[in-house]
């Protein structure tokens, strides 16, 4: 996959570039009330991996079934352990939104 692009003034060589690039341009390079989560599965996502690792914010999941070293800080399997933890994330979520629905509520 080829991910060279300029537009902008900005070169994406690589995905962690990619990477940077959204954090920056959406405004959440700098925040701690967002957790990026990066999912991949080749070398080329190692770059993504670093760059999650370097700024310790978000977490890198790489996607194989062989034990590889990785930046990753975490491994899965295959797409379905993936398509999993993706629906928990979301199920997390939902819990998290209501629980603090109802605690305003209470608040009166």
């Amino acid at each position: 996959m080829n991910t060279r692009q300029k537009r902008h003034d900005i070169t994406i060589d690589t995905k962690g570039d990619a990477l940077e690039f959204l954090l920056e341009s959406l405004g959440y390079a700098e925040s701690s009330n967002v957790l990026p989560v990066y999912i991949g599965d080749d070398r080329t996502d190692e770059d993504a991996f670093k760059v999650l690792r370097k700024r310790e914010q978000g977490i890198g999941i790489l996607v194989s079934k062989v034990p590889k070293e990785t930046s990753a800080s975490y491994t899965l399997q295959e797409p379905l352990e993936v398509m999993q933890f993706l629906k928990r994330l979301v199920e997390w979520k939902k819990m998290s939104l209501s629980l603090l629905r109802h605690l305003e509520s209470c608040r009166g």
